[in-house]
């Protein structure tokens, strides 16, 4: 079925291959430094109320958000979903070659 797909729609399987190797590379590489910024930041900031858990919350997961961004930016992932155009820009912007 797969094979199938690949032949009517002209895409190529060792393309979506080494993009889903990609994804897959960069969410651990998310992972592990979510779990770190995690363990750092539970010497200092211990969540006890709902505001406080929902601060701890936020911070990690931009935390996690800007490293899967930034790496997605410096592997070339990203222009692929929002343009080449679009990209370059974020990259100028910050300073990530």
């Amino acid at each position: 079925m797969y094979r199938d797909i690949c032949q009517v729609t002209g895409v190529k399987r060792k393309v979506i291959l080494k993009r889903t190797i990609l994804i897959s590379l960069l969410t651990f590489v998310m992972f592990i430094g979510v779990g770190a910024i995690q363990w750092i930041l539970g010497f200092v900031f211990q969540p006890s109320g709902r505001l406080w858990s929902f601060l701890y919350v936020a911070l990690v997961g931009a935390m996690g958000g800007g490293v899967y961004g930034v790496m997605s930016l410096r592997t070339r992932l990203l222009d692929k979903v929002i343009g080449k155009a679009q990209a370059d820009r974020l990259r100028v912007k910050l300073k990530i070659s």
